[in-house]
């Protein structure tokens, strides 16, 4: 044929394109979450906030039922930039439910940040156990 058209190279791209639906929440569902967040509020009764250049702590307490009356406390804290959260409970007719609340949160946290160093020294180290 002619001196161009030998030379032209045709190339075929394909484009997927993925579409998601997006809806709004319905009524029943926003009546829902309504009623979720009132039961939880229902159960909540002290929160505590301490945020220093050191550490964010933020501890929860939740109360579970009139009879037994267990105080359950959920704990949300950040050290050195990694987030750790935990649940203890303890009888608050004991008392020393105090001690034993601090002595179960230490317990639970200091098991976590020592299996968090654990795994991180390994993998930094590229140890093979």
């Amino acid at each position: 044929m002619g001196f161009f058209r030998d030379n032209v190279t045709k190339k075929y791209v394909t484009n997927n394109t993925t579409i998601t639906e997006k809806r709004a929440p319905t009524d029943e569902s926003v009546r829902l979450l309504k009623e979720f967040e009132e039961k939880a509020e229902a159960k909540f009764i002290n929160r505590i906030d301490i945020k220093t250049n050191l550490i964010e702590y933020t501890l929860l307490e939740f109360h579970e039922s009139a009879t037994t009356y267990p105080g359950t406390f959920q704990y949300f804290t950040n050290i050195n930039g990694k987030d750790y959260s935990g649940q203890v409970t303890v009888n608050k007719h004991n008392d020393n439910y105090r001690e034993e609340f601090l002595e179960k949160i230490h317990l639970d946290l200091a098991q976590k940040l020592t299996r968090n160093i654990i795994i991180e020294t390994i993998s930094e180290n590229n140890l093979k156990l």
